[in-house]
Order: C-alpha cells, then structure tokens, then sequence
C-alpha cells in the first residue's frame, strides 16, 4: 500500500531537472520536485486512503487528539534518523518549496518503495543510505563501483545525472546500533572487537562509499555540514567501537581538480565529468580513523575561512 500512496504523490509532482550545461540538462530520473498543490493532494490522500495506511507509509501523524489526526510530516522520526522532527506537510509542499523528493524502485514500472527526502525517508523505518540498496540501479551485480554520499538531495541529483549512484548523509552523524550491523554488513565494514575479528564480506557488488566533502550541484568546495558530522562520528566509531573505516573514501578535491570539474561542467559532456571525478576519487585517501577530529579548530581568517583546505582543516559551512 505504501507504493500506491507514494505514487499519488507524485502524480502531483513535477521532475526535477538539474541544469548543468546543455549537454546535461534534462529531467534527473527518479527525483522530483515536491507537489506544488498541496491541498489537492491533501484532499486526494483522504479520498483514497484509510488513516493507518497513511500513518504507515509516514505521510500522516495522529495529533494529541487521536480522533483528530492531522495529515503532517511533523511526527518525531524514528531512532534511523537524528532529526527531532520532519518539516509539515504544507512546508515540504508548499508551492514555492525547491526541497526534492527520490523515489526508490525495485524496477522502473514498480510503485516506489520509499521516498526519500533531505531530511530521511518517508516512512521513518531506514536510512537512506540503506534504502538506496533496494533501487534498480544498484541491484545489478557490478553495475556500480562507488555510492556517493551526500549533504542534500540535490546533490545526490548531479551524480545521478551522470549515471553516478548516490544518496545523503542523513542519519549517519549518530549511526549506531542495530542499524550499525546492518550498514557494516551492506558495505562490508569490517568491526573489529578486541581479539575477535567480524569480517563483514562484502557481496561483490557492494559498492565503496564516497563522503562527498563539498557541493557539486553548487560547484562550491566549502565542507557542507551534513556530511562533516558523518565523518566525524565515523571517527567515533573506529575509536569506540573498533569500526574499520578503512574502506571509506573522504572526497575533497584538490585545487587542480576543482578548476578541471568547472571546465568539464562547463564545456564538456557527461563522460568528460565522470572521467575526472573518477580519477579525483581514486587518489583520495580512505578514512583513516583520526583524519578529522586532530585537526579541528576555528580558521584563523576570513580568507581561511573562505576556502575548504584540501587536509580537512576547515570548518564546514552553514
């Protein structure tokens, strides 16, 4: 029921198309933008479905007033996401909102299994970044080398684009158990515990996780926050709870790489920016365990604080 309830809501929506230069440009498959009339969707949801349906699917809250449920985004989230509250259903589709949604399918005729917002997934029950393991584009065994990981949907939107699959950083600032286990093992992290030794094999088309350590739908290389606190608290689980992070790439281009990103995006076509963001990746070095909490502090100006060093030393913006 879940999918038929994701599908009337984005019957009401537009794609979402990321303008990058003519070459690129056009819809980005499965991302939309939210519904620009909200009361007629309002309106469709009740018409079409019972309350516990919709309370299921996470598109509707029961108020104080349980007789009188309120069609609201407002519920607290679940422990698989660290925001205290999802925005209203008027904010998230009110017409003039630029927030997006992802629909994640087993198959591209398939209602959707979950709709993915910047502030988690719809139905509360999964992070993102496990919920992008159900999408058609990632059930093919090799299909894909890297999952980039992002601080906003729009974001995640560029990669997709160019045939790069992605998803948020969501949730993964306060990542903890029993999801712990679950991500180690889709991603085949190993978690070392003393003198035992739990290898998490991963399935050969697992692929390596990415920490998008800037923008590129912005083409802006200040250090977005989102994905900051996921490094950082990346670092308290290698500490903590002996989580090898050692398959897990922090990307931050290089200045030589960052003017070479702007001429492709400008000039170029997709295999022009996929061929140079491939190579940046490969050189970035894995996430050590120590890469970010030994080197924070304030930048000392403004014109440090106006660039994102290369080692990490910066702040994040926002």
């Amino acid at each position: 029921m879940d999918g038929a309830i994701y599908d009337t809501i984005l019957k009401y929506c537009q794609p979402f198309e990321l303008a990058l230069n003519p070459l690129l440009k056009g819809p980005v498959p499965d991302f939309y933008t939210c519904p620009q009339d909200p009361s007629a969707l309002r309106n469709d949801l009740r018409s079409n479905f019972t309350i516990d349906q919709l309370t299921a699917a996470g598109v509707i809250r029961r108020g104080a007033d349980s007789r009188s449920p309120n069609l609201s985004w407002t519920a607290p989230l679940s422990s698989v996401s660290t925001n205290p509250c999802m925005p209203s259903f008027d904010e998230l589709f009110s017409g003039d909102s630029d927030a997006l949604l992802f629909s994640v399918r087993r198959a591209q005729a398939e209602p959707p299994l979950e709709l993915i917002t910047n502030d988690g997934c719809l139905s509360r029950r999964q992070l993102p970044i496990m919920a992008i393991g159900q999408h058609h584009a990632l059930q093919i065994e090799g299909d894909q080398r890297f999952l980039f990981v992002t601080d906003s949907l729009a974001d995640a939107a560029y990669f997709w684009r160019l045939g790069l699959a992605a998803t948020t950083a969501t949730g993964l600032e306060t990542l903890g158990q029993p999801i712990l286990n679950q991500f180690c093992q889709r991603f085949g992290i190993r978690r070392c515990d003393g003198i035992d030794s739990l290898d998490s094999a991963p399935a050969s088309s697992a692929p390596k996780l990415i920490l998008v350590l800037w923008s590129p739908s912005r083409m802006d290389f200040k250090i977005p926050p989102r994905v900051y606190e996921a490094a950082c608290h990346f670092e308290d689980l290698s500490e903590q709870l002996a989580v090898d992070l050692n398959s897990i790439v922090l990307w931050q281009p290089a200045n030589t790489e960052r003017a070479k990103f702007l001429i492709c995006t400008k000039y170029g076509d997709g295999d022009d920016v996929v061929q140079a963001m491939t190579h940046s990746v490969e050189q970035c070095p894995q996430h050590t365990g120590d890469r970010y909490r030994q080197r924070q502090r304030q930048p000392e100006n403004a014109a440090e604080a106006d660039v994102a060093s290369v080692d990490g030393t910066v702040q994040p913006t926002g």
